[in-house]
């Protein structure tokens, strides 16, 4: 096989991909503290959704307090739990 053969098969291989890209779902990925969740947060998750299936990850208090230095009010499985009432 020479080089042209083998750019049309690779260019063959990149339609076909993306053709089945194509078909996907969008999948949307957000990640936060979301502490105290307030309208803010839920107008954002709409907004998100607007674009695919969303997929939230809320930050493990440990790495919460490292970026902000403090305590939450609310501790991570708690704020799970309001995420999962929206």
């Amino acid at each position: 096989m020479n080089a042209r053969d083998t750019r049309k098969q690779a260019a063959c291989v990149e339609v076909s991909l993306l053709a089945i890209l194509e078909t996907m779902p969008n999948k949307v990925f957000v990640s936060g503290c979301f502490d105290l969740l307030h309208s803010g947060h839920v107008a954002f998750f709409q907004q998100a959704a607007a674009y695919g299936d969303l997929y939230v990850a809320l930050g493990a208090d440990e790495t919460v307090y490292e970026l902000k230095g403090a305590l939450r009010r609310r501790i991570e499985l708690s704020r799970l739990n309001c995420r999962r009432q929206i």
